[in-house]
């Protein structure tokens, strides 16, 4: 009677452990997910613009975006937030810039900095007025 009680309480025992490593493998692999889309940002810095890719700050932001399309394929979303104090022609060369590497789905926003608001960026056709 004795040795059964000790294996049902050693059998539980694994069931427990076993149980708990799996549960932790799994919160860690949760951990390390890839994000959910592309986010690319330039902010006024000391010398200049500062680009950053995934919170990587980078130099050149084609080689930042071609590092980026090696890791994630050309169909991930990219979201470019520019900073307001920059000029406009920033966001398109960031919208453009993510194209040219190879990015199908790239969408502008510009970013208030007195605010913290963000509005979406979009350059459609010139149109004439008619007289």
């Amino acid at each position: 009677m004795y040795r059964s009680k000790v294996f049902v309480w050693t059998l539980a025992m694994w069931q427990m452990i076993c149980f708990t490593s799996v549960a932790v493998a799994y919160a860690q692999e949760a951990t390390r997910a890839t994000p959910k889309q592309l986010v690319f940002s330039a902010t006024p810095g000391a010398k200049g613009i500062l680009y950053k890719v995934d919170d990587t700050t980078v130099s050149d932001q084609l080689r930042g975006f071609g590092k980026a399309v090696e890791k994630y394929g050309d169909e991930w979303p990219v979201v470019c937030l520019i900073d307001s104090r920059l000029p406009i022609r920033v966001v398109g060369e960031a919208a453009a810039t993510a194209g040219k590497a190879g990015f199908k789905n790239v969408r502008s926003f510009a970013l208030d900095h007195s605010t913290g608001k963000v509005s979406e960026i979009k350059f459609g056709p010139w149109m004439s007025i008619p007289n």
